[in-house]
């Protein structure tokens, strides 16, 4: 690990290229840069897929953004084209970049992140059209950091567009303009003073936004989590003697561990000069989204050809570094758990590592660690005619021993509101944990009980967590059991019950996590829904009254004999409870659509909503009965534009982010892109929008009521294409 001064005069400044994934080292003499301290902008700057201008979004590096691929769990190509005038004579070329990247969390998402290149760097070819730059050319990193693009003499003809190609979504903060030389600066190396390991904990996020930073602070915000791989870490202390070159000797440490440095203070720059300072290390890290072994070993080193190596390479395995592994790294973590946990002593040896890596093979040291993340619960109820309910979670995980893996609930409430809209909340009163067959246990005997300690956490989202993982061999399976109690009155002034849990578990796939329900009336589990889910979130299930049944009793285009429905009156029956062609998408059908992010209270994949969730059963001043408030958002529907108020109640984003998959080819005029045939449509470009009538497209059964075949959905008769599938409704 080494700092840099870096002094040079005022009117200068440094900057840095990115290495790319999978790039080796170089030294920072050629890597490092100098610009003009006062760049230009390019003379435009278009989103290309939306024909937006964003020049001034990207125009300075001030916190706007231009965002491309703006649904994260569905990365797909998206550019900024750049006309950078006329530079037949500029010495150098070089693009100061600074954006941020976001990574999917879903086993698709993440598929389609690596199912390309992440970054291109394109300019117009000799033949007119667009062409990819040879080589390999870095992401923006997880937070905005400016990197360095040089396309001097990468231009092949006098046409000085270029469009920045990004796979994943993508936060443009900023792209300027240098064509100034570089130009020599003094570096000075600064003399490491010492260097400390020592334990810190996780630092808070700056936001709950995609765009964050994590705030340093003493003592850290998070000091209980659970991310440590098992292996041998470098012991807390003075470490500063591991850091002084690359000799395959480092300094080893996990999720929460702090590496102090300090260095010695240098005279000041001389007049005329500022100075710069440069971090240069040298060293490899773990990534958890990674298909390595997810264990300290086997040790990487820099002369390996690749990551994990084969049989034929090792770490040296001489006098010097079995010192090193037998002196500094003594601090043992022996299963994946927090890093304060430590075991006996264990020989830290390459020959020791090598014999304990081979009770595992890596496809099993792989499975074995998605495994350890636990069991997703999903898909919980309770009946509102009963005032006690026990919830069941089943891992369906096999778990290879000796490795075991646990259960994750952050929160587990039942909330029940009433006719006002006044909202309260309940934990469990008891809770067991097990482990057994895929058979649920007997409620009579659901196993051993965990105290209020752990009932006590699952009050609220905090990351205190109710861990079970008690499971150690292959088809054998953790289970936790969560009784609520609720009193009479309680239960009968309730509007609405529901149940709500936060956390996470399996993700492996093939191993999906069940939930089951007892069912007091026929004394039995049944079973409610069964997903693989290894990432954090929530997962609500709700019960109003009157219940569904009770409203199509007249809106299913039946009503009672003597009851006269108005002709207008739409027969919502077949589509809100069909899961086939033009299903309503808020029915049966819930959980397989898009519309952005959902917000807490419901989640992708969750089961149908009940009428009660949008819709006063007694009627207000909202049009078709809009309830005042909606997953206790307020809602006012005077017209058709302030539908989009109810969309907003579950659906995070804008009106945009909700039809991006249509605006992706349609509405901007872009090719066979039409825009939607409804009447208040003056223009194709830029519809639908924050102003559209929502109600011309959307009402139950039918996607769009305007051009459409029969009221069931968009006319889908481009023969040419067939993209997409319009037959469900919403």
């Amino acid at each position: 690990f080494q700092l840099f001064a870096i002094d040079l005069p005022t009117n200068r400044d440094i900057v840095s290229e990115k290495i790319p994934q999978g790039g080796t080292y170089q030294p920072i003499g050629d890597i490092l840069h100098t610009v003009d301290s006062t760049m230009a902008s390019p003379l435009s700057a278009v989103h290309v897929e939306t024909g937006e201008d964003v020049l001034e979004q990207i125009g300075a590096p001030d916190g706007v953004y231009a965002v491309l691929s703006p649904d994260v769990e569905q990365p797909s190509y998206q550019s900024i084209e750049l006309d950078l005038g006329d530079l037949s004579d500029a010495p150098e070329i070089k693009l100061l970049f600074e954006g941020m990247s976001r990574f999917p969390d879903s086993a698709e998402g993440k598929a389609l992140s690596v199912a390309g290149v992440r970054q291109k760097v394109e300019v117009i070819g000799t033949d007119g059209e667009w062409t990819a730059l040879p080589g390999t050319w870095p992401k923006p990193a997880e937070f905005a950091r400016p990197y360095l693009l040089d396309l001097t003499g990468l231009f092949p003809t006098d046409d000085y567009r270029v469009r920045l190609t990004f796979l994943l979504k993508t936060y443009v903060d900023s792209v300027q303009l240098d064509t100034t030389t570089d130009t020599g600066f003094q570096t000075t190396q600064v003399p490491m003073a010492s260097a400390e390991l020592g334990r810190h904990g996780i630092d808070r996020k700056s936001s709950n936004s995609d765009v964050y930073e994590y705030v340093y602070e003493e003592p850290a915000a998070i000091q209980d989590f659970d991310v440590h791989f098992p292996g041998a870490y470098t012991r807390f202390g003075e470490v500063s003697p591991l850091l002084d070159e690359a000799d395959d000797m480092f300094v080893i440490y996990g999720a929460g561990d702090e590496l102090v440095l300090r260095f010695d203070e240098l005279p000041e720059p001389a007049p005329g000069t500022h100075r710069r300072y440069v971090v240069y290390a040298n060293g490899f890290y773990k990534d958890m989204n990674t298909d390595v072994d997810k264990t300290v070993g086997p040790l990487p080193f820099q002369a390996m050809s690749n990551y994990p190596y084969g049989a034929d390479e090792s770490y040296p395995d001489d006098a010097e570094h079995n010192e090193y592994l037998a002196e500094w790294n003594t601090r043992v973590v022996s299963e994946f758990g927090p890093g304060t946990a430590a075991s006996a002593e264990v020989d830290p040896t390459p020959s020791a590592a090598a014999d304990r890596s081979e009770n595992i093979t890596p496809a099993e040291a792989v499975l074995a660690f998605f495994e350890r993340v636990g069991d997703f619960i999903e898909g919980l109820f309770t009946p509102a005619e009963t005032t006690s309910a026990r919830f069941l979670v089943v891992h369906e995980a096999g778990l290879p021993a000796p490795v075991h893996y646990s259960v994750n609930t952050d929160r587990w409430i039942v909330a029940l509101t009433d006719g006002g809209r006044s909202r309260s909340t309940a934990i469990p009163v008891s809770g067991w944990e097990t482990t057994g067959t895929a058979t649920p246990p007997d409620p009579s005997s659901p196993g051993s009980a965990v105290g209020a300690g752990e009932l006590v956490k699952l009050t609220s989202v905090d990351s205190s967590y109710w861990v079970s993982d008690l499971a150690v061999a292959d088809s054998v399976y953790n289970w936790q059991v969560a009784e609520f109690s609720l009193a009479d009155d309680d239960v009968e002034a309730a509007r609405e019950i529901a149940v709500e849990w936060t956390g996470y578990g399996e993700p492996s796939i093939g191993y999906p996590t069940t939930v089951y329900l007892w069912n007091f009336n026929t004394d039995a589990w049944e079973q409610v829904s069964s997903a693989v889910m290894g990432s954090r979130r929530l997962v609500a299930k709700i019960a109003q009254d009157p219940d569904d049944d009770y409203c199509l009793t007249c809106h299913d285009g039946t009503p009672p004999e003597g009851v006269v429905f108005p002709s207008s009156v739409y027969n919502v029956g077949p589509k809100w409870t069909s899961t086939f062609n033009g299903a309503d998408l808020h029915g049966d059908k819930a959980g397989t659509g898009f519309g952005g992010g959902i917000r807490s209270g419901y989640s992708r994949g969750s089961m149908g909503l009940s009428c009660g969730a949008c819709h006063e059963s007694h009627g207000n001043d909202n049009d078709y009965h809009i309830a005042s408030q909606v997953n206790g958002v307020n809602v006012t529907i005077t017209n058709g534009n302030s539908y989009k108020s109810l969309c907003a109640a579950c659906h995070t984003g804008s009106v945009d982010d909700w039809h991006r998959p249509c605006l992706n080819c349609h509405a901007w005029g872009d090719g066979h892109g039409d825009g939607p045939n409804s009447p208040e449509v003056v223009t194709q470009i830029g519809y639908p929008n924050a102003s559209s009538d929502c109600s011309l497209c959307h009402s139950h059964g039918s996607r769009t009521s305007v051009g459409s075949d029969g009221n069931i959905g968009l006319q889908d008769g481009c023969s040419e294409h067939w993209c997409h599938d319009y037959s469900s409704s919403f």
